[in-house]
């Protein structure tokens, strides 16, 4: 897949993951890359309030992704 090479994310991109509502495929694809990006910025980040700031940017862009993936969660974030 030509994808593949271009992009170090490719592998998080689920075409199966694309429902009928092409905003939610969009946020969990987002949510997704910012959930590896803020995995990859704590291997490497030394300074402890930076660290704090990334563990809780990740723990909330992994919660935004379990309410998407749940919808029972989905109707309480709309709320």
């Amino acid at each position: 897949m030509k994808i593949a090479r271009l992009c170090p994310h490719s592998h998080l991109l689920n075409p199966e993951a694309v429902d009928g509502n092409n905003g939610d495929a969009m946020e969990k694809m987002i949510a997704r890359l910012n959930i590896s990006h803020y995995k990859m910025k704590l291997v490497t980040e030394q300074d402890e309030a930076k660290r704090q700031i990334l563990r809780r940017l990740l723990a909330e862009e992994e919660a935004k992704l379990a309410a998407l993936d749940d919808p029972s969660k989905k109707e309480r974030r709309e709320i």
